[in-house]
């Protein structure tokens, strides 16, 4: 199994062009980039926690509020490359 994706459409959108990052993160969370064997690569957002670690699989959250994708379980067996892109932190 490669991911388990949690969609708003079945259909999807073949045409659409997903937006990578956005500036209202919450502090708690990573950007991270996945890639799969097969070359396909999703960024989203994932807990900043020992989770992350621990866990078999990553739950990722995609940027795109308006893409297919709500939610997106990752099994780490299935990534190839896994990156932190960026911590979101906030300044008094």
């Amino acid at each position: 199994m490669k991911a388990v994706f949690f969609v708003k459409r079945h259909e999807g959108a073949h045409d659409h062009e997903e937006v990578k990052f956005f500036s209202d993160v919450a502090a708690t969370d990573l950007w991270i980039r996945v890639k799969f064997a097969d070359g396909e690569v999703l960024e989203g957002q994932a807990q900043n926690d020992m989770r992350l670690l621990v866990d078999p699989g990553i739950w990722l959250r995609p940027f795109d509020s308006t893409g297919n994708n709500v939610l997106v379980y990752v099994p780490k067996c299935s990534v190839a490359e896994f990156h932190v892109m960026g911590v979101a932190i906030h300044r008094s």
